[in-house]
Formats: structure tokens, sequence, C-alpha cells
């Protein structure tokens, strides 16, 4: 699934733009308000060697085996931004892991976050925090689940209106006998499934925007630049000086 997304980005990377698309891409595609999105990702599961995921009914006749220092991560995401800097990411991965005697181990975890990203480009870093659960399922472990506090951060670049590139870094904090933190380290792609406020457009870039149905005061000149007060029109020439006549008398 990773493979075909990442050819889609690469395609949509290799489009020409349309020929209404003068505004440069890096803010022509910066992220819009009410916006549905939902992505796919892999990466790396990063447990510490005290890691809280047994269950401790056991913990007694088996120690306390270590998991694999790294695993592979997939998961899926969703987001929707009721405005484009403020937005709710629902969250959920799976990872195949092993315990130090070679017996594997499935470790999940899920969570619900605010995310707070910069939308002033096409590029936009973004941080998120919330709640959610970490859970493992093993022969040597037994099965345990944990509430976990999730926080991290991250950046989507948006080469396409409906796709954008995702890359970001998160903490699972689990409190059980110990504080303990799993690292995640993601790369995936987002697909947006609804995009709610089309933008105005700027053809002259003079801040006034184009004539459109959302657009209440429009740029009365789109393809000269102007001034606001003037609604986006250039200001008017100065009227022209009439000749001073004097009188022969010198009045």
């Amino acid at each position: 699934m990773i493979g075909a997304c990442t050819v889609a980005l690469l395609a949509a990377l290799a489009a020409p733009p349309g020929p209404s698309a003068r505004e440069p891409w890096i803010r022509r595609l910066r992220p819009d308000v009410m916006t549905l999105e939902l992505g796919v990702f892999a990466g790396a599961w990063l447990p510490p060697a005290r890691h809280e995921l047994l269950d401790w009914t056991v913990a007694p006749l088996v120690g306390y085996p270590r998991l694999s220092p790294a695993s592979p991560d997939f998961g899926v995401r969703a987001l929707f931004l009721p405005d484009s800097f403020i937005g709710i990411e629902a969250t959920g991965s799976a990872s195949a892991s092993r315990t130090a005697d070679g017996q594997p181990a499935l470790l999940y975890r899920g969570g619900l976050h605010a995310l707070l990203q910069l939308p002033l480009f096409a590029i936009a870093p973004y941080v998120l925090f919330g709640y959610g659960f970490a859970g493992e399922q093993g022969v040597t472990l037994g099965r345990d689940i944990d509430a976990t506090f999730n926080f991290g951060g991250g950046v989507k670049i948006y080469a396409h209106k409906l796709i954008a590139l995702q890359l970001d870094v998160r903490d699972t904090v689990i409190r059980d006998l110990v504080w303990t933190q799993h690292l995640q380290v993601n790369v995936g792609v987002t697909f947006t499934l609804f995009r709610g406020g089309a933008r105005p457009t700027d053809r002259d870039r003079d801040g006034v925007p184009d004539p459109g149905p959302r657009v209440s005061f429009p740029d009365a000149c789109p393809d000269t630049p102007g001034l606001v007060e003037f609604n986006g029109c250039p200001p008017p020439d100065p009227p022209a000086q009439l000749p001073i006549r004097y009188n022969t008398d010198g009045s």
C-alpha cells in the first residue's frame, strides 16, 4: 500500500500546473479549512529496555524479557481540520516485535490527539498531543494494555491539493509501575477526502481576492495590481493642474 501511495505522490509532483495556477505551489497548496484527511504510514517502534508491556501475573515466571530495540510499525490516521491551523486526529498502528528469547510479540497502539499546524505554506509543520492506549500480546509476555499520554511533531508537504507526504516523530508515555517512553518514527502519505473551503484566487497578487462566490469585496481590477482602498485597482492619476494666468497689469 505504501508503494502505491508513493507512486501516486510522485505522479502528483510530476504533473504540470494548470493554466490558471499562477500562484506559487507553496502558497496555492497550503492547508485549508473544513478538511478531512485519511493517511497510511510506516515506520519504526522503538521501545525502551523496561517497556512495561507485559502481564504482571506471569512476570515472576519469566522475569522481565526485553523487546527488540526496533520493530516495523504500520498504521492509519484520520484528521479533521475545522480550521486550517487546528484539528482532531485519530490514529492506530501495529508492530510485529520479538522478545529477547525469540518469541513473537504483537505491539499495538491508538490515540486521539489535538493537532496544531502552521498553515502558511504547502510545507506545514505541526505539533500534537493527546491520550490513547498501548498494548501487547505474546507468548512470553502474556497480554497487557495500558493508558498512554502521547505527544510529538512533524511536517506535512502538500505535493497536490489531494495528496501530502507526512513525516513525524511521536512519543508514547506509559505509566504502569514506572514511567516509560516509546518512540515512533513514521513516514506516510495523506489523502484529502474533503476540502470544504475553496480558497479565492488572486491573479495579480495584490492581496485583494479575485471575484468569486465567497468573496465579499472582490478585486475590481483582477489582472492589474492595485491597492485595497481602491478595490484592487491602481490609484487614479492626480488631476492636471491648470496653468496660472496673470493679467498684464500685474494683478
